[in-house]
């Protein structure tokens, strides 16, 4: 059994390693946290299974190998069914008529929602204020507790990069 202040430490130990194999497999800083979350996480449910002269270093390795298959299928079979949707959903269009203006707004829009979830949490929480619930910067500052000028200046540069982003054409 492992107590807390022994997982700590292995935890901490470890940390680097799994967060470089997982950037390593994905090319991505925030998919790679993810793995290092999701190891740690089953780590920390096992380790009253876990004794001293395990070696846990090599199953962390392993799990964050499982890990990383695991959600690359979910991913690719996620992008499999919005395929096969939007395949559907182009038929569909063509016995009304017009696929390529449809297209081209289908195509905006995923390039929108791409660059969209490259913004900080911070910054889409704004946005998401901002332009879903309608609100002006002094009522998001009044919720949020910043400045009026603060959110003010956030929610631009959110747009900045927005723009940016989809003038480099997206990030698929």
């Amino acid at each position: 059994m492992i107590t807390e202040n022994h997982f700590e430490k292995i935890a901490i130990e470890l940390r680097p390693m799994l967060l470089d194999l997982g950037y390593r497999f994905f090319a991505d800083k925030s998919k790679a946290e993810d793995v290092v979350q999701e190891v740690l996480m089953r780590l920390w449910v096992m380790r009253n299974r876990l004794g001293p002269d395990d070696n846990i270093k090599a199953l962390s390795v392993r799990m964050a190998k499982n890990v990383c298959v695991s959600q690359w299928r979910h991913e690719r079979q996620s992008k499999k069914f919005e395929r096969e949707e939007m395949l559907y959903a182009v038929e569909k269009q063509q016995s009304k008529g017009d696929v390529s203006e449809w297209l081209e707004e289908k195509e905006n829009d995923i390039m929108l929602a791409d660059a969209k979830a490259r913004l900080t949490d911070s910054e889409k929480k704004l946005m998401a204020m901002s332009n879903d619930e309608g609100l002006k910067a002094a009522q998001i500052a009044e919720i949020t507790g910043m400045t009026a000028h603060s959110v003010s200046t956030i929610l631009g540069r959110a747009r900045h990069k927005l723009i940016e982003m989809i003038k480099k054409g997206g990030i698929r």
